[in-house]
């Protein structure tokens, strides 16, 4: 039989948690969201592998334009919960990067108000001397083309910036949650740490937009604070000399750091990356981590959750992203974090700060010379 068309096609998606062990098996009755339901056994197990697989799966935003998707792409038996009695049916899945990145949408819907977020981008923000996004006239003389370029796409579709170029995937286009003018805000802050040579970890407060793609209901705000991966010269500073002239060459050992490839980094493997590569990468969040420790100890102490009762039913394209994912590996650092700075405190020892000392600088150089000679 024909494939349907996958970019016009509105079904019903979330709505609340099947557990692995559960996930492939039909319905035999559903509930309103906020009560157990009872599922037929799936065929087989739904490993952890095969959602690694499946959150990986970037290609199925392309494969979807095309007749052929349903052999192409990874597929699961599904139906929606808190949606009504509905059948289970074969849906095709991907990497949720196709439809929202970061997970922030998700968490809006489900009543989320004050959230971390971790955006691991290799798109770097416009440098100053190109552009100073904190001048007005900047934004009075930009184009749509120029605004989407000064940043990751991630962020910008959540301020209904982004622009897809006429490249016919346009789901980041469905993706606005906050006011437009508020992402002036976000690239300016962002700019000015990136400038002062510091870790790009600030917060902010925007206001929620309406959103009937993604069912999420306009009014009130929401809390962000942002840990974004950009170049951080104060940490590159504290490296040995040789890891920074590694870092700075062209053929050395870190090209492009710290937006390493997703794809062939160290071709003609696809996917890996070398120890001193991950090492190098790992101890720059570290460092922005233990930079800012007293902001995110205050905000992660302070993070109320609303409980939004019927909260209204998501609608979206045929792609099912692998959110859970996204919000357990993010959910699962915030309490390393929380961990962390307990025992510290545990321990009596002084919060992190952001000056800078001689103890400080030792330790930093220390932690880099085990990087470069791993």
């Amino acid at each position: 039989s024909n494939a349907p068309n996958l970019t016009e096609l509105i079904v019903n998606i979330g709505g609340g948690l099947i557990e692995a062990f559960a996930f492939g098996g039909s319905s035999s009755s559903t509930g309103n969201g906020n009560e157990e339901i009872v599922v037929t056994a799936p065929g087989s197990a739904f490993f952890l592998g095969r959602a690694v697989g499946i959150s990986s799966a970037a290609f199925a935003g392309l494969f979807t334009q095309l007749s052929l998707s349903h052999f192409l792409n990874p597929r699961e038996l599904y139906f929606p919960l808190g949606a009504g009695q509905e059948t289970a049916t074969i849906h095709q899945l991907g990497d949720g990067g196709n439809l929202e990145n970061l997970g922030i949408n998700t968490l809006l819907r489900e009543g989320v108000r004050r959230l971390v977020a971790f955006v691991n981008t290799r798109v770097p923000i416009v440098n100053v001397a190109e552009v100073d996004l904190c001048d007005s006239k900047t934004w009075s003389e930009a184009t749509p083309e120029m605004i989407s370029s000064w940043a990751s796409g991630d962020i910008a579709s959540l301020f209904g910036t982004y622009y897809a170029g006429g490249t016919g995937v346009g789901w980041l286009e469905q993706n606005q949650v906050f006011r437009s003018d508020q992402y002036r805000e976000f690239l300016c802050e962002a700019q000015n740490l990136l400038s002062a040579g510091k870790p790009v970890v600030f917060q902010g407060t925007y206001d929620i937009v309406q959103n009937n793609y993604w069912g999420i209901q306009a009014g009130g705000n929401a809390e962000i604070l942002w840990i974004v991966n950009q170049k951080c010269r104060n940490f590159e500073n504290h490296l040995p000399l040789e890891t920074q002239e590694e870092i700075n060459s062209s053929d050395g050992e870190f090209p492009g750091f710290p937006f390493y490839a997703t794809a062939f980094m160290n071709g003609p493997d696809v996917t890996q990356l070398t120890t001193a590569q991950i090492n190098l990468l790992a101890a720059q969040t570290e460092y922005a981590i233990n930079k800012n420790a007293e902001m995110i100890h205050a905000f992660i102490l302070n993070s109320p959750t609303e409980n939004v009762a019927n909260a209204p039913t998501l609608s979206a394209g045929a792609i099912t992203g692998i959110s859970i994912a996204v919000i357990v590996a993010v959910a699962a650092i915030i309490a390393t974090i929380c961990w962390a700075i307990l025992r510290d405190n545990d321990q009596g020892a002084p919060p992190q700060t952001t000056s800078h000392n001689e103890e400080t600088s030792t330790e930093s150089i220390d932690t880099s010379q085990k990087i470069a000679r791993t």
